[in-house]
């Protein structure tokens, strides 16, 4: 074979070793730009529909705590709570009035919330369910004012007590107690005080009238600065911090609403987010990688510290009585209402609040916060966000009917906010982010295969030209030795002719 021909199955082989070797480092840089291109965010970006209406169903799930004995609590006997649920609501979210801002790469929204009561996943129950709790509005006013140093307030408070007949705990219909509102006369009478609006509708409910409506307005990043900044908090209800807590640490508004969360993230990543239910910013932490369907994800939860007394947490404290593990005091961001967030049944809480009560039984795998995260695009594709509603039971002072109870951290409902992304999605996306890394995989090593053939066959191509070259001159000089040869006076064949005549 001709020189030029073994140089080029050389070259050949080289360059498909080089490229088998440079492009599975190149290719990652590729596929990252052309992801980023993807997620963000602007009006004509392929991902926006998504970001302005999630398309995957989202499920709010609420358990009471019926009180089953209120006399004997009155007396002073253990509160004996039987939770009942789960009261099942699916969640519609849309995003509008939405203001892009080029300049500092933001987009400013309100995003709407809409309950539908979904009967059949709800366990047999409905909102006519009657539920016994403590009253909120009677330990809001009372609480209220027990802090005021006039006795005569106090005797007023009896008097507005007897004539809109508040009682120590109420029985009212689940929705009721939700979303729809029950009449309570007395904040209508409130209102021409306090000028609330939603006073002056005289109903509360613990999400009333928080359906069909929004939690304010989020300014975010956009993404086009950096991916750094992809749909971080910048502003909520037009400031850049909140204004309820101690110090500027604890009034910080960090990460993101939790739909979606900046890359990269690692097992070292610590996520970021700020939760308006709780009004404060939560940290989660990295705990294992799971899978749904072919998918792996990144499993985030929320630690113990979060919640913790600790000298960090400090700034959260209301009172003494409510600075607990795993809770923190709203009254700060709720008007003054003593109302307690936590995780369900004091998950990850003292012993001393969770003994208090007869009816609760923490568990990790039905009352845990957590996050499952893709880590290529930063996207929630499974969460569970584990909300408690207390209020402390107390013998304040304006209101002589508690004046027997066992002081006590009384939980009225928990909710189970959920979305899980539906598998044949999260196949899909892997077959978009993992397979091409896969086949490009593949394909470079058996590029690298086919070079390393190649350069074998271009070596033994040269070895046998080689050898070829040096023999060919020296079977030459044999051929030409024997031509020149003198001929033997004596023909050996001569003495054999005679067997071949014939006779």
């Amino acid at each position: 074979m001709k020189v030029c021909g073994i140089v080029t199955i050389c070259l050949l082989g080289i360059a498909f070793i080089v490229v088998g070797l440079v492009f599975p480092q190149v290719f990652p840089g590729i596929m990252e730009k052309q992801l980023g291109k993807k997620l963000l965010l602007r009006p004509d970006s392929p991902t926006i529909g998504n970001f302005l209406s999630p398309p995957i169903p989202i499920f709010m799930q609420f358990y009471f705590f019926n009180v089953t004995n209120p006399k004997g609590i009155l007396n002073g006997d253990t509160p004996v709570l039987n939770q009942m649920g789960p009261f099942t609501y699916e969640e519609k979210r849309l995003k509008y009035d939405l203001l892009w801002e080029t300049h500092d790469a933001t987009v400013t929204y309100k995003q709407n919330k809409t309950f539908f009561f979904r009967p059949e996943l709800s366990n047999g129950l409905d909102e006519d369910t009657l539920i016994t709790v403590i009253n909120p509005v009677l330990i809001s006013l009372a609480a209220k004012v027990s802090n005021v140093k006039y006795e005569f307030a106090k005797g007023l408070f009896e008097l507005i007590k007897l004539r809109f007949e508040l009682h120590p705990f109420i029985t009212r219909k689940a929705g009721e107690l939700l979303f729809h509102g029950y009449q309570e006369d007395i904040l209508a009478f409130a209102s021409t005080f306090t000028g609330d609006p939603i006073h002056a509708t005289g109903k509360f409910g613990f999400f009333y009238p928080k359906n069909g409506s929004n939690d304010g307005t989020y300014k975010v990043g956009t993404g086009a600065d950096g991916l750094e900044n992809l749909q971080i908090i910048d502003e909520w209800r037009g400031s850049p911090t909140l204004h309820f807590w101690k110090t500027d640490v604890c009034n910080m508004i960090n990460g993101t609403e939790g739909s979606q969360f900046p890359r990269p993230i690692t097992p070292d990543t610590q996520i970021r987010m700020y939760s308006s239910d709780l009004c404060r910013s939560l940290y989660f932490n990295f705990e294992k990688k799971v899978y749904h369907g072919n998918l792996e994800l990144y499993r985030y939860i929320l630690p113990y510290d979060v919640l913790a007394q600790t000298p960090e947490n400090e700034c959260f404290c209301a009172d003494e009585f409510t600075c607990r593990d795993s809770m923190v005091n709203l009254s700060p961001c709720k008007k003054g209402s003593p109302v307690l967030a936590s995780t369900p049944h004091f998950y990850m809480g003292a012993n001393e609040s969770i003994n208090a009560i007869v009816g609760l039984n923490p568990s990790k795998f039905e009352h845990e916060t957590f996050l499952d995260i893709e880590p290529n695009t930063g996207v929630t594709f499974q969460a569970h966000k584990r909300i408690q509603i207390s209020m402390p039971l107390k013998r304040y002072s304006a209101l002589s009917a508690l004046s027997k109870v066992k002081e006590v951290i009384l939980p009225i409902v928990w909710l189970n906010e959920s979305a899980l992304v539906p598998e044949d999605r999260a196949n899909a996306l892997y077959s978009k982010l993992t397979m091409p890394t896969i086949v490009v995989g593949y394909v470079c090593m058996a590029l690298m295969a086919l070079g390393t053939l190649l350069l074998i066959l271009a070596v033994t191509l040269a070895v046998r030209n080689f050898k070829a070259q040096h023999q060919a001159p020296n079977k030459s000089k044999h051929n030409g030795n024997l031509k020149n040869a003198p001929v033997n006076e004596y023909d050996r064949s001569e003495g054999y002719k005679h067997l071949f005549v014939k006779t």
